[in-house]
């Protein structure tokens, strides 16, 4: 693996980590996106989601 590789693996477990707790916080479906608008209003549906729940 390169330097550069390792660099980009190490980003995308960082944003797979937030992607998981966002679901399990919000008890979001995953869902396939097929374009990136679509990607993008998951993402600011499921941060909503996330801003309206309880903090306890």
């Amino acid at each position: 693996m390169t330097i550069r590789d390792k660099i980009l693996f190490r980003k995308y477990s960082v944003i797979e980590n937030i992607n998981y707790q966002l679901k399990k916080i919000g008890q979001v479906e995953h869902s396939r996106n097929k374009s990136f608008g679509n990607f993008i209003i998951n993402l600011v549906a499921s941060l909503i989601a996330y801003s309206f729940q309880e903090k306890t």
